[in-house]
C-alpha cells in the first residue's frame, strides 16, 4: 500500500493507493513506467517514470 502525504505544518493522509491503483493513475496522467523496484512487501515502492509527449 502507498501513502501520500501532503505537505503541510501536520502531516496528513490524503489518499492510500496500492501499487497498481499508483501505477495506473501514473499512466491515466500520462506517464510512462521505466521501473518499478519494491525491496519487499512492506516497504515503500519506487516508481520512475517519465512523461509521454501527449
Amino acid at each position: 500500500m502507498i501513502w501520500c502525504v501532503w505537505k503541510s505544518h501536520k502531516p496528513r493522509v490524503s489518499k492510500v493507493f496500492t501499487v497498481k491503483e499508483l501505477e495506473e493513475s501514473l499512466i491515466d496522467g500520462g506517464f510512462s513506467i521505466d521501473y518499478n523496484w519494491q525491496p519487499s512487501k512492506d516497504k515503500a515502492v519506487f516508481i520512475v517514470g517519465k512523461k509521454v509527449n501527449s
